[in-house]
């Protein structure tokens, strides 16, 4: 399934004669993972600490570096427990694959984000099935993944098809299209 608009995204990225096989991108909206389970209350506690701390130090009238002080945690704090959601449904928002018979493409539409590819000659693990719906990941394994996916270094991050529907069939689609020439 190849949907127009995303197809025309992708065409400045194509080399000579590629042809896409399949386009899609994750999920819309706020979603929760495993990791949420330690960072959820993480967040609470440290952003619940930063505000009682900053209202400490605002009602006691403690010299004007303390309430400054605590302001960088408030901001982590508050980023921690909502912020983090919403960039998240942001940036996914405006993220779209591409599967051709050369590469697997992910376009990351916000600043610093661009294009991210992967040979399809390389290696195409199917990660997290469950319900028809998965994640496909391309090239050299992410290192980080045995932690848990915590990995906030780009450079090391796989390329990546996340939360894709029928996981199977576009799986299919690029072991098929591996050393093919579309």
């Amino acid at each position: 399934m190849i949907d127009p608009q995303i197809a025309e995204l992708m065409r400045p990225y194509l080399l000579p004669g590629e042809r896409l096989t399949w386009t899609g991108g994750p999920p819309a909206g706020l979603r929760v993972t495993a990791k949420d389970i330690l960072l959820i209350p993480f967040s609470l506690l440290w952003g619940g600490f930063a505000l009682v701390w900053e209202g400490l130090v605002l009602s006691s009238g403690a010299p004007f570096f303390f309430p400054l002080f605590g302001v960088p945690f408030v901001l982590v704090g508050l980023y921690l427990i909502v912020g983090r959601f919403v960039f998240d449904a942001w940036v996914r928002g405006r993220t779209v694959y591409a599967l051709s018979g050369r590469r697997a493409l992910v376009l990351r539409r916000i600043p610093m984000g661009g294009l991210s590819s992967a040979p399809l000659d390389g290696q195409v693990r199917l990660v997290g099935q469950r319900n028809g719906g998965g994640t496909l990941e391309f090239g050299a394994p992410n290192p980080l993944r045995a932690f848990g996916g915590f990995n906030f270094l780009p450079a090391l991050q796989a390329v990546a098809f996340e939360r894709v529907a029928d996981v199977m069939a576009v799986y299919a689609l690029a072991v098929d299209g591996k050393g093919a020439a579309g």
